[in-house]
């Protein structure tokens, strides 16, 4: 009878008794140390393979930007205009429409004021031109005239400058034309 390495094998294996579960725990230990084994080259090899991660800097919001308030309206030239109409319900006088309405052009340099007075088609105007100087406190602004046209030469108003409107609002005046003429439009700063 020939005998090949097969069944030595098999008969060094019958020559050895072994119990079923002993014979399944060996087979899941090698099992398992091969998975472990595995398991542990692919972690290493991970590992060795990424770089080192770079904190990223969350980025800083930029504030958010606020108007500065302004201590007085920018030097410069403005524009308004009032209609006889405007004039009329504001409470002067019929004696006076005229020499009320019209284009009004305000040049500011400083603490100084001047307008001048363009007026609206069939009318003419006595006095087209008036000046003074102006203090702010705020939101308050005290007009002082050089001249008096028939008014008060002191008179108080509330002001806002927004975009290039420079707006006027009644504040201790008794002069009707004026306070029409002050606050019934903005004033638009020109170019």
């Amino acid at each position: 009878m020939r005998t090949s390495a097969t069944d030595l094998h098999r008969a060094g294996s019958a020559a050895r008794p072994r119990s079923a579960a002993v014979a399944a725990a060996a087979h899941l230990s090698r099992r398992a140390g091969v998975v472990f084994r595995g398991a542990l080259v692919l972690l290493l090899a991970a590992c060795a393979g990424a770089p080192t991660p770079t904190p990223t800097a969350t980025p800083t919001p930029l504030p958010t930007a606020t108007p500065t308030p302004l201590s007085q309206p920018p030097d410069g030239s403005y524009i308004t205009s009032v209609s006889k109409d405007e004039i009329a319900k504001g409470g002067t006088s019929a004696d006076f429409v005229c020499e009320n309405a019209g284009t009004y052009t305000m040049t500011v340099a400083a603490d100084h004021w001047s307008t001048v007075q363009a007026a609206v088609p069939d009318c003419t105007v006595s006095n087209p031109n008036d000046s003074g100087t102006w203090k702010f406190a705020g939101s308050q602004v005290v007009f002082t005239e050089g001249t008096t046209l028939g008014c008060s030469t002191v008179y108080t108003y509330t002001w806002s400058y927004q975009g290039r409107q420079l707006g006027f609002a009644a504040g201790q005046d008794d002069c009707a034309p004026r306070v029409t003429v002050l606050t019934s439009h903005p004033w638009v700063k020109q170019q």
